[in-house]
């Protein structure tokens, strides 16, 4: 066990637009890796998906706007973290930049998918 993950609230960032499946095999590996080595608490938007914003089909005008909901519920996550892991790829995503962006802005420990 990696003492430096101990106790964290750990937020799962990376690449989900335009990538098959949202990449959730990328997000759900990381998360299987985390609670197998580390005595932390996952926070993977992965689990958000249509489940928790269902309540805003058919209200939205267009998918820009579903993907502003994602981000919205995405970032609140981030906001009861107390760290961050980037998975490969983060630098392309528009998404994963403001959530580092955030967990920079709120001094959260930053790590990579090759740290775990």
């Amino acid at each position: 066990m990696n003492k430096k993950f101990a106790g964290h609230r750990i937020y799962v960032s990376g690449p989900m637009s335009n990538i098959p499946n949202y990449n959730h095999s990328a997000f759900f590996e990381m998360e299987k890796r985390l609670l197998e080595n580390h005595r932390c608490t996952v926070l993977n938007p992965a689990h958000v998906t249509d489940r928790h914003i269902s309540k805003y089909h058919g209200k939205l005008k267009d998918k820009q706007e579903l993907y502003r909901e994602y981000i919205r519920h995405d970032i609140a996550l981030i906001f009861s973290a107390t760290a961050i892991v980037m998975l490969h790829g983060w630098q392309c995503s528009k998404g994963a930049v403001a959530e580092l962006s955030v967990a920079k802005a709120l001094d959260l420990a930053v790590f990579h998918q090759e740290d775990v």
